[in-house]
């Protein structure tokens, strides 16, 4: 099995194309609390997964935390 591993800094790159345009240190804040999964190799930071399910990972939680999106029932 073959394991995407995406260096941070150009996660956000990689997730234009999916909708989530994001600074490094906005990333950097969401993988330190625990949004999507990373991995640390000596003193780079890399996002494990493919961008497409990181994108949707952190959309939902952007949608989590603004709940005037969400309609009343």
């Amino acid at each position: 099995m073959n394991v995407i591993k995406t260096p941070l800094p150009d996660l956000a790159a990689a997730l234009r194309p999916h909708g989530v345009a994001m600074t490094y240190a906005q990333l950097f804040a969401r993988a330190s609390s625990g949004i999507f999964p990373v991995r640390r190799e000596a003193r780079l930071v890399f996002a494990i997964g493919d961008p497409a399910d990181i994108a949707r990972l952190i959309l939902h939680a952007e949608e989590k935390k603004n709940p005037c999106h969400r309609t009343a029932a």
